[in-house]
């Protein structure tokens, strides 16, 4: 049965609790059971009765909603988290409640008595609950995030005359992958205005398989009628986003103009697991004009970029051809950053790989790997328009010479230190011979050079080394320990401009030529002490997928992912 009714688990403010109260984290799927008290047939009956017994938890089940039995670490993005108790699970506020992240002292100490902290009722989800003779189960009312942490968690409170007196927890890590798929993106995007009444193409990317699609997913108008279209599933890629399952949709009757429709995924579309997808919502306006196909403007370049002009008329002097995006080239790759006034989808190709994207805003980063140094690359540009019309443009570049292999590897921009001065970037070089960093660079924008290293700097084949600041202490003492001996550059009174701010921005590796090696995303920081690692063997990139955030930092002695 499916669970539809939606209890919001949450408590009550409080002050502080006194004690501090041992959480159970469950480690397998079953603990025994205690022993029940029987009844003999010699009982004197005239005994006062025996006072009721604390409920104890049996085991925890992790399933989906076809009823498939999954690991606490692999925890659907949709789960139905079964709880098998010895006894009525009662108490008020409600008990049982769901949480983001992990466990600590505060938390414990928070579950031991009602009503709940603050700060205990913002990590709690809104989740459904349903209630048996000897348990319950819960369902979070939205997907979980995938490789997020959260914690099941039974309040001493819980039991009916007789509490449950020690809170109980079960630690629990969403699926990174296989645990469900998402709504994660439309074409045309949500809240967009002036499509055109003719529009060839409308479009759903789920990021997984899903089950009941397309006929779960709809074109309604906006009185909710079904207006109707010829509906399939397509290549993502050929749609210009990443694998997964895609669904288009083509109106059969141009839309009316001027009008709010929306593209519905109903609760038809099934998940891996056989939960609901939907019902998610993409609402979007017909304009009531022409329609005008969106122009390119070129974004603000790195210093390490050019002006990329396409095709320029002839007899028009290069520099006076309006500048259309940015063009970023080394040794093994280009990127050619993109800026419209409108939705477009990109495809760029060439004999050496394509690659395309879904603009939905119109902006765009076009990237091509795994190409020859000092090699010529002339490629097209083709970008659709909402109408279906399609600008084509050349893209004519050239890879640099080999550059030397030296990689920005982790990033340790929220220290358990004093900030700024404890922050480093880990750099390695990856090369077979040793390379002077003398003059290279390190910076915190693209249109800045940043702090120059000093001279001789000389890094070794394999070796790595710290830049950081003047005044970093590598026996502070707080989080991982600098190794005795880790080559430490020192740049200035800070990286950057004034450290590396922990709300994200990117890291940019320059050579004393002022060409990028390598560099960092801009992520906004896991916490305090925890660092942002390289995860890929390519060390050009940094791009979101090229890093994660790692717990425990390896300051100097990190090894590249493999």
């Amino acid at each position: 049965m499916r669970c539809t009714a939606r209890a919001a688990v949450r408590g009550r403010a409080s002050d502080l609790h006194p004690g501090l109260w041992a959480l159970t984290v469950l480690a397998s799927a079953c603990l025994p059971s205690p022993s029940l008290p029987s009844h003999d047939a010699g009982q004197d009956i005239s005994a006062p009765p025996a006072p009721p017994t604390p409920p104890a938890v049996i085991d925890l089940s992790v399933v989906d909603e076809d009823g498939v039995a999954h690991a606490q670490d692999e925890t659907p993005l949709r789960p139905v988290l079964v709880l098998r108790l010895t006894g009525p699970m009662e108490g008020d506020p409600e008990p049982l409640m769901l949480l983001r992240g992990e466990v600590d002292g505060a938390l414990i100490e928070d579950l031991a008595s009602a009503p709940l902290r603050v700060a205990t009722r913002a990590r709690v989800l809104d989740a459904c609950i349903e209630r048996f003779a000897s348990g319950a189960q819960i369902r979070p009312s939205a997907a979980l995030e995938p490789g997020e942490r959260y914690l099941l968690a039974l309040a001493a409170w819980a039991g009916e005359d007789n509490p449950l007196g020690v809170p109980f927890g079960a630690d629990l890590r969403a699926a990174e992958h296989g645990g469900g798929a998402r709504v994660d993106g439309s074409w045309p995007a949500d809240g967009t205005e002036g499509v055109p009444g003719v529009i060839p193409l409308l479009a759903v990317r789920f990021d997984e398989i899903v089950r009941g699609a397309p006929a779960g997913v709809r074109l309604v108008d906006e009185s909710g009628s079904a207006v109707p279209t010829r509906r399939a599933l397509t290549s993502c890629l050929e749609l210009g986003w990443p694998e997964g399952d895609c669904v288009s949709l083509e109106p059969i009757d141009p839309l009316w103009p001027g009008r709010p429709h929306r593209i519905e995924v109903t609760e038809e579309v099934l998940d891996r697991g056989g939960a609901p997808v939907g019902p998610v919502v993409f609402q979007f306006r017909t304009g009531t004009g022409a329609f005008l196909s969106p122009s390119l403007n070129a974004p603000a370049c790195a210093l390490d970029e050019t002006l990329w002009r396409g095709d320029v008329p002839e007899g028009v002097p290069p520099e006076e051809s309006p500048a259309l995006g940015c063009l970023f080239v080394d040794d093994r790759s280009l990127e050619l950053r993109l800026t419209a006034t409108g939705p477009l989808r990109y495809r760029l190709e060439g004999s050496a790989g394509s690659t395309r994207a879904v603009a939905a805003r119109g902006d765009a980063a076009l990237t091509l790997r795994h190409l020859a140094p000092d090699t010529a690359q002339d490629l097209w540009l083709d970008a659709v328009d909402l109408a279906g019309h399609t600008l084509r443009l050349p893209v004519h570049a050239q890879t640099t010479e080999a550059l030397d292999a030296v990689y920005v590897m982790e990033v340790r921009a929220d220290p358990l230190g004093a900030e700024p001065r404890q922050e480093y970037v880990e750099v390695l070089n990856a090369g077979t011979t040793t390379v002077d960093l003398g003059g290279y660079s390190l910076s915190d924008a693209g249109d800045r050079p940043g702090d120059v290293l000093p001279s001789p700097s000389p890094l070794g084949p394999s070796e790595r080394a710290l830049l950081v600041a003047d005044g970093f202490d590598p026996t502070d003492g707080y989080g991982a320990p600098i190794p005795a001996g880790a080559r430490l550059i020192r740049l200035g009174t800070s990286l950057g401009s004034g450290g590396l701010s922990n709300s994200g921005e990117p890291v940019y590796l320059r050579d004393a030529l002022g060409r990028r090696l390598s560099g960092a995303p801009a992520r906004p920081t896991a916490g305090a002490g925890i660092c942002l690692v390289r995860v890929v063997e390519d060390g050009r990139r940094m791009d979101d997928d090229a890093f994660a955030f790692q717990g425990s930092c390896t300051p100097g002695t990190g090894r590249l992912a493999r």
